[in-house]
């Protein structure tokens, strides 16, 4: 899935790109940006581990429990929730954006940088079959292991980590973290049951924490492609707006009639 920092940044974009055709509230503004972070959120008295909280939170399909990468099912989110996002919702909205982010993360970065390989170097899309990856970039096929692993020569999470610190200084944005912080003290009536919206702060410490990490790394990448990155956020807003085309304009419905309110 996408860093919390390339989450946050492309709905910034995605923010900056929805305001040149409607104006958005400040407080409309602050409930998508939380609701895109909280996905990734998780709890610590949960007697579940982490993978197994983010098949819940990330509406992951049954049928995907075996493989390697597992898909946001986007129909399960849409069908328990659309009346939401026909309303107008920006939390609604913001943790369909995160789904819709890590579902082309999945579909198009990792399909055009690496594929999963068996023991007889074929690929394969399930988990307990991949013993190699093969990296696009030079076509050097590598140990699994070592691929998830920090601090090795194709390691995916050193790769993340440098993510965050190219995005940032490409796009330009900032993280508000005392904004969403103090915004966050509210952020209690979200309508998604999956989620405890009390983990909005952990999820903001740790964003913080990634952009810092992400500052003291330089702009090499292990497994990705520099202009692959680059090209992603405004790739995966753009889509956005295409596939969704029917439901933002609820949006643009309901801010039209919020101004002539006020």
């Amino acid at each position: 899935m996408a860093s919390f920092v390339v989450h946050h940044i492309a709905g910034m974009y995605f923010l900056d790109e929805l305001e040149k055709k409607i104006k958005i509230s400040k407080e409309n503004q602050s409930n998508f940006l939380l609701s895109n972070l909280i996905v990734d959120s998780t709890s610590k008295n949960s007697n579940l581990d982490t993978q197994t909280q983010k098949i819940v939170t990330h509406f992951r399909g049954n049928n995907d429990r075996d493989k390697v990468i597992q898909y946001p099912n986007l129909s399960l989110f849409l069908d328990k929730y659309v009346p939401y996002l026909k309303a107008g919702d920006f939390k609604t909205l913001g943790y369909l954006f995160h789904l819709y982010t890590d579902y082309k993360f999945f579909n198009n970065l990792f399909r055009d940088s690496f594929t999963f390989l068996d023991k007889d170097y074929k690929p394969t899309i399930y988990a307990n079959e991949v013993k190699f990856v093969k990296l696009h970039k030079n076509n050097n096929v590598i140990n699994n292991k070592d691929f998830w692993t920090h601090n090795t020569d194709t390691s995916i999470y050193d790769d993340y980590t440098t993510i965050n610190k190219i995005v940032l200084e490409h796009f330009g944005y900032d993280f508000d973290y005392e904004t969403l912080k103090n915004v966050g003290s509210s952020f209690t009536d979200i309508p998604i049951i999956e989620v405890n919206p009390q983990n909005i702060f952990a999820v903001l410490d740790k964003t913080k924490a990634f952009i810092l990490e992400g500052h003291a790394t330089n702009n090499n990448l292990k497994v990705f492609k520099i202009e692959d990155i680059l090209d992603f956020i405004p790739t995966v807003v753009s889509e956005f707006f295409k596939d969704f085309s029917d439901i933002l304009k609820n949006y643009k419905s309901n801010e039209v009639l919020s101004k002539k309110k006020n």
